[in-house]
């Protein structure tokens, strides 16, 4: 449960897991793409 003590903390912490795992999708999909394309040239 998050404080409400320190709004900004919780804020900045909340933006930077939102921003984590957005990045990890992102890879995702890249790995995803690049193992569809070399199944696509084999």
């Amino acid at each position: 449960m998050l404080s409400l003590a320190e709004p900004r903390e919780s804020l900045t912490f909340g933006m930077e897991f939102t921003a984590a795992i957005e990045a990890k999708q992102v890879a995702t999909q890249e790995a995803e793409r690049a193992k569809f394309i070399v199944e696509k040239t084999e």
